[in-house]
């Protein structure tokens, strides 16, 4: 091979070896800020169920106001909101969706929301706050039920032993 030819052959590989670092630089920039882009939407989508949660909460405070009568101190949350019409008829349209539980025993009245169709990480977004969100994977509030990334999340709502209506 004749000297010009190796230089040739050398700056074509040099030049080719700028040209995809530089647009090799672009593909990974572009995959680092989709990664950082889904991370976001898998936070955004889990706090908005965390909030829906809450809402939900309230929502419950307001039923308790308003059906005060018909709440007893043992009342069964559960057997009044266990279809999507009497959940429709008593908090309305918004959770009859059939992902919404409604329980209560002893300690409170528990808010439950099944995660069909929710990714793995979102639902591991849900369980790093769990334990300030005051969540559970089932209806006992002990530590070793704190939500932990399953098929359903359960909020405690307390009512306190005292609250007469």
């Amino acid at each position: 091979m004749s000297k010009n030819r190796i230089v040739l052959f050398g700056v074509l590989g040099v030049v080719m070896g700028l040209v995809l670092g530089v647009f090799g630089r672009d593909f990974i920039v572009a995959s680092e800020k989709q990664k950082l882009e889904a991370q976001k939407a898998e936070e955004a989508v889990a706090t908005s169920i965390i909030v829906r949660l809450k809402q939900a909460s309230t929502d419950l405070s307001m039923f308790r106001m308003k059906n005060g009568k018909e709440i007893g101190e043992n009342y069964d949350l559960g057997a009044a909101l266990n279809t999507p019409e009497r959940i429709r008829e008593k908090l309305g349209d918004i959770y009859a969706d059939g992902r919404w539980v409604f329980q209560s025993n002893a300690a409170g009245w528990w808010i439950g929301y099944k995660l069909d169709g929710v990714s793995n990480a979102v639902r591991q977004k849900i369980a790093s706050q769990a334990r300030f969100s005051n969540l559970f994977k089932a209806t006992d509030k002990s530590d070793a039920n704190v939500y932990d990334g399953g098929d359903i999340v359960f909020l405690y709502d307390y009512v306190p032993e005292t609250f007469k209506w």
